[in-house]
């Protein structure tokens, strides 16, 4: 592995920690607590993704591990949709919207297994 392959997966691993240590459990808080709750995951990405631009990949004088020309060839439409669908997710849940869709289909379940799918068919 070459010098910039071990500084991105080092630099993977810082992401993972702080992703994994934000909120550990009710009775462990984390370092997440520190902020009163008010930094998230997206936050620490951010700042780890500034990593890749300040550190250098040791193959020529000045280049960094990432550069924003490559940065532009990312396929950002599909990261969009992604956290698109996380800020959906957020909102349903939020809103209370997902727990009045759970005691809507509570009628579902005493039913077969194989009548539920169908079922969820027509109501879609």
């Amino acid at each position: 592995m070459s010098f910039a392959e071990k500084m991105v997966l080092s630099i993977f691993g810082l992401l993972i920690l702080p992703w994994m240590t934000r909120n550990i459990t009710d009775d462990i808080p984390g370092w997440g607590s520190l902020f009163h709750d008010l930094v998230g995951d997206g936050s620490v990405s951010v700042m780890v993704a500034v990593l890749l631009f300040i550190i250098p990949n040791m193959k020529q004088e000045g280049e960094k591990l990432m550069r924003w020309n490559e940065c532009k060839k990312l396929p950002w439409n599909l990261i969009l949709l992604l956290e698109a669908g996380f800020a959906l997710a957020y909102g349903v849940q939020s809103s209370g919207l997902a727990d009045m869709f759970s005691k809507a289909l509570d009628f579902l379940e005493d039913a077969p297994f194989w009548a539920i799918a169908p079922a969820m068919r027509c109501i879609v």
